[in-house]
């Protein structure tokens, strides 16, 4: 839709691939009042920040995605205060992320027989605390994750890092299957997976953030 008038705009000038996210081109981003948060605070403190989750304007699934933002200034100026990062700003760098394809592919190769995942960001509002749910393959289950209070009962692995400003939780936790698997014998196998999964998370956004440091370098 036509955007509205006001007096600034943070238009998505351009996008790569373009095939497969031509509806976001053009999009206003700060028409949207999480993107703006994220888009206030990035600008304010000059480093990468990070949106609440969103479904994405070029999402075809139901998927929850974010946006990580990382604010472009003129060269050559002091940048001390927020008046100067304000005054200098010029736009920025988004990585689009959705959460269930990292997640999966930072999975690839390991076996989750009988493990169910969950991730949230606990630096949003209570109800939009889920980003991604992983149930064991072969427990069926495909509604909402179990409450922590009950998961926290019975036998679990969680961490809580530090993601673009926001804190992010990971749970791992048993199904019923998981006790009659060769996996309730080989507890060892799920943290070390588990510690696994959060240094492949934090390389492939490390990864990501190297990136488009470089392209704003150039």
């Amino acid at each position: 839709v036509r955007a509205a008038q006001r007096q600034e705009y943070i238009i998505v000038y351009y996008i790569d691939p373009l095939e497969a996210n031509k509806p976001a081109f053009g999009f206003d981003i700060a028409s949207n009042p999480t993107r703006l948060k994220a888009i206030t605070k990035g600008f304010n403190s000059g480093k990468l920040s990070a949106t609440d989750r969103i479904t994405l304007v070029q999402e075809t699934g139901d998927q929850y995605g974010i946006l990580l933002l990382l604010p472009i200034y003129q060269q050559g100026v002091a940048l001390k205060t927020t008046e100067d990062r304000h005054k200098y700003r010029k736009g920025f760098v988004v990585e689009v992320l959705r959460i269930g394809d990292v997640v999966e592919t930072a999975l690839k190769g390991f076996s989750f027989e009988g493990i169910n995942l969950i991730l949230y960001d606990l630096t949003a509002d209570k109800d939009k605390h889920l980003l991604y749910y992983r149930p064991s393959p072969e427990s069926g289950l495909t509604e909402q994750p179990t409450k922590e209070e009950t998961i926290h009962k019975g036998l679990y692995w969680e961490k809580i890092f530090d993601f673009a400003g926001r804190q992010w939780k990971i749970i791992f936790s048993s199904s019923p299957s998981y006790f009659i698997s060769p996996h309730y014998w080989q507890a060892w196998v799920a943290s070390s997976s588990s510690l696994v999964l959060t240094f492949m998370l934090a390389f492939y956004l490390l990864k990501k953030i190297k990136y488009t440091a470089e392209i704003e370098r150039k």
